[in-house]
């Protein structure tokens, strides 16, 4: 796809091989990986415990 704003030209190639953050697509039926699943326990422990913090009451975060 062409673009083009003032001076600058670009062409635009979209790779369909590769997932939304530029690492290779996966099939939807691989299990993630250990470290995958370690990583997510921890985002959702912090998100629990960020979640707590905020919902006491008065809280001076």
């Amino acid at each position: 796809m062409p673009v083009q704003i003032g001076e600058i030209n670009s062409e635009v190639v979209v790779d369909s091989t590769r997932g939304s953050g530029g690492e290779p697509a996966e099939s939807p039926s691989a299990p993630p990986s250990p470290q995958d699943e370690q990583r997510w326990q921890a985002l959702e422990r912090r998100t629990r415990q960020l979640a707590a913090r905020t919902a006491a009451w008065g809280f001076d975060d």
